[in-house]
């Protein structure tokens, strides 16, 4: 049994919904947060970190440099391994 913070959540369900294609730090902190948030990009590494640690989706959750986020397509919503 898994437990996610609510933004964990949303940031899984932003990336599945995405499956293959790179998510910008900013795109999701934009979309969690809102557009006139202050909320550092590396607020959403650690975001990513625990939901790695987490789901053991290490070689899954991949992180462009520079860029941001891209869950690999091998991964299907009925199990992540």
């Amino acid at each position: 049994n898994v437990s996610l913070t609510s933004k964990e959540f949303s940031i899984l369900k932003l990336l599945f919904e995405n499956k293959g294609k790179i998510i910008t730090r900013e795109r999701i902190i934009h979309m969690l947060w809102g557009y006139d948030s202050d909320v550092d990009e590396r607020t959403v590494d650690t975001h990513i970190q625990q939901l790695r640690k987490k789901l053991d989706l290490k070689d899954k959750l991949v992180t462009v440099p520079k860029y941001g986020y891209r869950l690999n397509t091998c991964v299907s919503e009925r199990g992540v391994n």
